[in-house]
């Protein structure tokens, strides 16, 4: 799944007289765009780039990231981290946050603001872009702390 697809739904979704179900759909999106650009580089890092001879091993270690682990690793081992993957963990934990209430709460009376939800995809792209920038072998320790997390 291309993360920047889903940025880009996510953008359509807030475009013109959005609803509020469009605005929760679009605050779910964000987060998974991010949640998706963690799992590919995860398994790019671990399994290496997806090929035909390695895509089932590939696809495995894609889909074992779990969402609790998407971020909490990541706060604690905050010190082995450098800004930009610092402030990934930061931006998917809030936007994490927002699509739970988005997702898991019908009843719940918060009301999605348009420029809000528009502030916290464009927060998702550019922590998602600078996450990717990060060294590999960065990269590699975040694959460690999300897929084995710590004790």
């Amino acid at each position: 799944m291309d993360w920047l697809e889903l940025i880009n739904a996510s953008r359509l979704l807030v475009s013109g007289q959005p609803t509020q179900a469009a605005l929760r759909r679009a605050v779910s999106t964000a987060y998974y765009a991010m949640f998706h650009a963690l799992a590919a580089s995860n398994a790019d890092l671990i399994v290496g780039p997806r090929t035909p001879a390695n895509e089932s091993r590939w696809i495995a270690t894609y889909r074992s990231l779990r969402h609790f682990r998407a971020e909490n690793p990541l706060h604690g081992w905050a010190h082995f981290f450098s800004s930009p993957v610092q402030n990934f963990a930061y931006v998917i934990g809030i936007i994490k946050k927002e699509r739970e209430q988005a997702d898991y709460n019908p009843g719940a009376t918060v009301t999605f603001a348009q420029n809000q939800v528009i502030t916290w995809i464009d927060a998702a792209e550019q922590a998602t872009i600078d996450f990717n920038t990060a060294s590999s072998q960065e990269r590699a320790m975040v694959a460690i702390a999300t897929l084995a997390g710590q004790r």
